[in-house]
């Protein structure tokens, strides 16, 4: 394979606020930082100079390649609130020179958080790369309103899926999700309800005529959540309630609990985007949402 070089652009604004702490007590800073970060892969061990030039802000960073994969990072509060089409981007050293021109598309997810009891949230809205794991040096955050509305600009080529979180993360609630491998547009979701249930590493599929939806589940202060049944849960593709035909236990690792439901969808055939939503809200063993999108 020979070199590949990415550009993702994170035109949210600068946000600084204290951090969320897991319920394993570690710590996630909840800091936005305006960047173009630039993925490098395939290029040989050694020291580069790397240039950006944008439309808003362009500058020049000295690298070192020690493993087939890097990313770095250009931050800047110019590159916030500004759409911006392309950059150029050049690496080089004594022996290398290679030039690229790359899209900087952004898609916007916009949302409203809010509880089950129909509160709004000023909740995070955090996006996370599926394909480059959870922890990364600089993150993509907003913050909704007093509304519960959040805007949060997700970068093209990217595979996300979203953390919508408040403050009573892991003391009352756990999150909500919207994963979103396959976002392609610009997008609004009428709203998201977090409570104190998780459906974790959501995923759906279109096969044999149904809509089959994959979850894991987690409560707040509970080490094993409650076993599930159907009446517990709802399933909506693109806001149509969707009928569940069978539902199917799993354990995972040490006796872990998922379920893989099947689904009625609404229309035969899926056709463009999908949006699939699944609710938990049960007395007794919790109310969680998460949300799947895919094209």
């Amino acid at each position: 394979m020979g070199v590949v070089i990415k550009a993702f652009h994170n035109r949210n604004p600068v946000l600084r606020e204290e951090p969320i702490i897991n319920p394993w007590g570690e710590e996630y800073p909840m800091v936005n930082e305006p960047f173009v970060e630039v993925e490098l892969e395939g290029l040989p061990p050694g020291e580069y100079d790397l240039t950006l030039e944008t439309n808003a802000h362009s500058a020049r960073q000295r690298i070192r390649m020690e493993a087939a994969h890097k990313s770095v990072f250009f931050l800047h509060r110019d590159l916030a609130n500004v759409p911006l089409e392309q950059a150029r981007v050049e690496v080089k050293n004594r022996t290398i020179r290679l030039e690229s021109e790359l899209p900087l598309r952004t898609y916007l997810l916009e949302g409203r958080a809010l509880s089950f009891e129909g509160r709004p949230l000023k909740a995070f809205a955090w996006a996370t790369r599926l394909d480059r794991g959870k922890r990364r040096e600089h993150e993509i955050i907003t913050r909704a309103d007093d509304d519960g509305g959040f805007r949060l600009y997700c970068p093209a080529g990217g595979i996300w899926q979203v953390f919508v979180g408040d403050r009573t993360y892991a003391r009352s609630t756990l999150e909500g999700w919207i994963v979103c491998p396959g976002l392609d547009r610009d997008l609004q979701l009428h709203e998201i309800r977090v409570g104190d249930f998780e459906v974790y590493d959501l995923q759906s599929w279109f096969s044999a005529g149904l809509w089959h939806v994959f979850f894991i589940p987690a409560r707040v202060h509970v080490e094993i959540p409650p076993r599930l049944v159907e009446e517990d849960l709802a399933v909506w593709v693109n806001g149509i309630a969707a009928n569940i035909l069978t539902m199917t236990p799993h354990q995972l690792g040490g006796g872990y609990p998922a379920y893989i439901l099947s689904v009625e969808p609404p229309a035969q055939e899926p056709d463009g985007l999908q949006l699939i939503c699944l609710r938990v809200d049960s007395e007794g063993k919790g109310q969680g949402e998460a949300w799947h999108i895919s094209s």
